[in-house]
């Protein structure tokens, strides 16, 4: 028998499959560590909306300023906004990335998406 120098066909085949698998498996971890920052970023803003909401009852309404109407339709809450500049302006500082909505006053408030 000789002893032949060099990668034979089946080898490097071996060898691709297997780096194949190994890129798959980090693509599918990256994807997943992507949903799971998207998703604590959705809460920490929703939170931050939740409290300027409650803020506004709790400075405002309880001084007799009129509750925050619904919101029906999802809607980017910026501070911008003259419509919801009365109610956000103060308690947000910045716009929201996200869609909500939320029932009169502000109860019920729940993400719509991007």
């Amino acid at each position: 028998m000789s002893f032949e120098q060099g990668v034979a066909g089946v080898e490097l085949l071996i060898v691709l499959a297997t780096l194949g698998v190994l890129i798959g498996i980090v693509a599918m971890s990256l994807d997943d560590m992507e949903r799971c920052a998207r998703n604590r970023e959705i809460s920490a803003e929703m939170r931050a909306l939740q409290v300027a909401i409650d803020m506004y009852n709790t400075r405002n309404q309880a001084h007799g300023a009129p509750p925050i109407p619904a919101q029906k339709t999802p809607v980017v809450v910026s501070t911008d906004d003259p419509l919801a500049a009365p109610y956000f302006q103060r308690y947000l500082s910045r716009s929201t990335k996200f869609r909500y909505t939320w029932e009169a006053g502000g109860a019920r408030l729940q993400v719509a998406g991007p």
